[in-house]
């Protein structure tokens, strides 16, 4: 090499590798989700202790467990796990393993409702739970489609929200726009 010339590094490969902790385990997973779609991480955790003497860490099988690749093959979810969006993969997680962590008290339902109900928009999609709502003119209004709205409420109840008419009650009665497009009463 000549003075002045630069060295170009190729780019490095990036590699995704599964924890080695759950090598021969995913099925396993994958069965129990698929049986059960309301089973809490904990119980899935403990059943693999006991049923399959597997020792692994809590935070791992959690990161499975909702990863993209575990909850798109979660049956009954009438949302596609991911969308191509303007060339950009924009990745709506699973409400049945999603509702895993709302149950285990690993995620707040509002948050969690808002969090999938905006990755629906962005998507263009029309949102599941009807968390996308705002004040207007003194009345509450959905600002983007709800999918299958005459199941609203029965999904709302689901995850532990209030039904609709109730949060659209709230802005009538003057409250505004919290943390998470969340009611907050003045």
């Amino acid at each position: 090499m000549a003075d002045g010339d630069v060295l170009i590094t190729p780019e490095r490969k990036k590699i995704r590798r599964e924890p080695t902790a759950l090598t021969g385990l995913h099925t396993c997973i994958d069965a129990m989700i698929a049986a059960d779609p309301q089973i809490t991480i904990a119980t899935i955790w403990e059943r693999l202790a006991d049923e399959h003497g597997a020792a692994i860490a809590y935070p791992t099988l959690r990161t499975y467990v909702t990863s993209p690749r575990a909850t798109a093959k979660t049956p009954g979810s009438k949302v596609p796990a991911s969308r191509e969006v303007k060339g950009r993969h924009v990745a709506c997680p699973s409400p049945a393993a999603m509702s895993l962590a709302v149950n285990a008290r690993e995620a707040d339902p509002r948050h969690f409702a808002h969090i999938y109900d905006r990755t629906c928009a962005v998507a263009r999609e029309p949102q599941l739970y009807g968390s996308l709502i705002a004040p207007k003119d003194g009345e509450g209004i959905v600002i983007w489609p709800v999918q299958d709205p005459q199941q609203l409420d029965a999904r709302r109840r689901g995850i532990g929200l209030p039904p609709l008419s109730e949060d659209l009650e709230l802005y009538r009665r003057g409250a505004v726009m919290g943390p998470f497009m969340v009611p907050t009463p003045p």
